[in-house]
């Protein structure tokens, strides 16, 4: 779950951003039904939106990210338990000062150029 959130973070950086289970799956190398399965639970906890499918039920489900005061905490868990400090401290200063966290070697970029 901590890969899974950590990637969607970074494609999804702001609220109202979108992402796939398959993009995710693409950057994390998790198959696509366990991202889904994480996606899913994601929804449940009020952390994203399942974006209503246009052309069928065969299109690729689009998850949206929510304003949710749990995202920064889950995302530092996740940080944490993936090891990624870089990820944990872009975290805690996107609470301080409203930078946005990103995994990977873009770790932190602020909301104002």
């Amino acid at each position: 779950m901590a890969r899974v959130l950590i990637s969607a973070q970074h494609l999804a950086p702001d609220v109202g951003a979108t992402t796939t289970a398959r993009k995710i799956a693409r950057d994390t190398g998790i198959v696509d039904s366990q991202v889904r399965a994480v996606l899913w639970r994601l929804v449940a906890a009020k952390m994203l939106d399942a974006v209503p499918k246009v052309g069928g039920p065969r299109s690729s489900q689009i998850f949206q990210r929510r304003d949710s005061p749990h995202w920064t905490a889950a995302l530092a868990l996740a940080a944490s338990a993936n090891g990624s400090d870089e990820a944990l401290l872009a975290s805690d200063q996107s609470a301080a000062d409203g930078r946005v966290a990103r995994s990977g070697t873009d770790v932190a970029q602020t909301a104002e150029s």
